[in-house]
């Protein structure tokens, strides 16, 4: 078992923990709650810079450099009211373990969050469930994503234990 892999799967379960709590609320209320989402981060972010100190310094500064590239991106989304703040910490923390896997996983949460929202978005204006300019709940098609992806890196642990 290898300590950095250990380190980095700790923010990946904690945020499997999260998935139910963060899908209902974020459907209830179009709303990521801090109390849920900083912690996240702040455990990513930190087990990403310990893995560092075990020799993965290579992986945890591509780790870092991508999470702070959809920060960025993000907060220019942001400004322009096409994404809200908790969607992109949430992106941003997911991105952290993900990465830090491999630069192809947090690829894949991305373009399957936003095409799968891109398409239940277009049915439900088709459907005139809602108008095209209608927000909408990002973070369960975010989760649904990260549970995915990190639920194979964790599944993948338990079964090769490395």
């Amino acid at each position: 078992m290898s300590i950095p892999t250990f380190l980095i799967l700790i923010p990946v379960t904690h945020l499997l923990l999260l998935t139910i709590p963060l899908v209902v609320t974020d459907i209830r209320e179009k709303r990521l709650p801090n109390k849920y989402v900083l912690p996240n981060l702040s455990v990513a972010f930190l087990a990403t810079i310990a893995t560092m100190f075990f020799g993965e310094w290579q992986r945890a500064l591509l780790s870092l450099g991508i999470a702070l590239a959809i920060a960025v991106v993000g907060l220019v989304a942001n400004y322009f009211d096409v994404l809200g703040m908790g969607d992109i910490k949430l992106l941003t923390a997911m991105s952290l373990p993900l990465s830090w896997f491999s630069p192809f996983h947090t690829l894949a949460l991305l373009g399957t969050t936003f095409l799968s929202s891109f398409l239940v978005v277009m049915v439900m204006i088709i459907g005139k469930r809602i108008r095209p300019d209608s927000s909408i709940p990002l973070g369960p098609y975010a989760l649904l994503a990260f549970a995915c992806i990190g639920g194979y890196e964790l599944l993948g642990f338990f079964i090769t234990g490395q």
